[in-house]
């Protein structure tokens, strides 16, 4: 069940030892390879972050089509919006095992009966094994929920992603979902906490109201859902950490 990164490697590794494999797709994902033109998906989108945003999205949806063709040819859901708006799922394997009946797309799941898996176009199968690769909440269990509480929460309000308006002093490092690797931009919010627990740096005067713009504006970039409340744009991100973090 789930056709994320998880979702997609589990299906891959099992289909090479699994008579049969079937993946649960809920709702349209980009799928695409982890290598363009030889080099790594993210790294090649780099070159791209000159071009206006309608023109980015014109070319990544170009670069997707080369590379994949139609989902629809391979029984998945056609996305309908730009590939920038969701986190994409970055697999090299999905596809070919796909067209080589390795693997079976199906629709979301509407109930799970012991084995047996009922889909929402009214299909059930039978399984040895079902994994539920169904993807993470943003929760925190040390915390009371009165005094955080996030899980389905679709905006998240955090100036730089890093400070919390309401309570100063509490600071989230690695509280997001790149379009790239996470570690370099932890690395940065890290050391610009760093900066503010030493002194070296202040934050801004507006930064809470700034926090607040920010949750808003994430709303608006990504696709409307929980799972991209902790979203960011991997190059404008990090641009936006070290500028901040050279303001002392």
């Amino acid at each position: 069940m789930g056709a994320g990164n998880s979702g997609c490697d589990c299906a891959v590794e099992s289909s090479r030892v699994a008579a049969s494999v079937d993946i649960s797709v809920r709702s349209p994902q980009y799928i695409i390879p982890k290598f363009f033109m030889g080099r790594p998906t993210d790294t090649f989108a780099e070159n791209l972050q000159w071009l206006p945003k309608a023109v980015q999205n014109l070319l990544h949806r170009l670069t997707v089509r080369i590379q994949v063709g139609q989902y629809s040819d391979y029984g998945l859901p056609e996305p309908t919006f730009p590939p920038t708006k969701s986190h994409p799922t970055v697999n090299s394997e999905l596809l070919d095992k796909i067209r080589h009946g390795k693997v079976r797309p199906r629709p979301g799941i509407q109930k799970v009966e012991g084995n047996t898996v009922v889909f929402t176009d009214g299909s059930s199968q039978q399984y040895d094994t079902i994994i539920a690769a169904t993807g993470y909440k943003t929760r925190f269990p040390f915390f009371d929920a009165d005094f955080l509480q996030w899980e389905d929460a679709t905006n998240i309000p955090l100036y730089l992603r890093v400070f919390h308006p309401k309570y100063e002093g509490l600071y989230f490092i690695g509280l997001v979902q790149p379009q790239g690797c996470v570690w370099p931009l932890s690395e940065a919010q890290s050391r610009m906490v760093g900066k503010i627990i030493s002194g070296a740096l202040q934050l801004p005067g507006d930064w809470k109201t700034q926090a607040r713009e920010e949750g808003d504006r994430i709303e608006r970039s990504f696709v409307l859902n929980p799972r991209h409340a902790v979203g960011v744009h991997y190059h404008p991100y990090l641009r936006q950490l070290r500028r901040a973090a050279q303001k002392v």
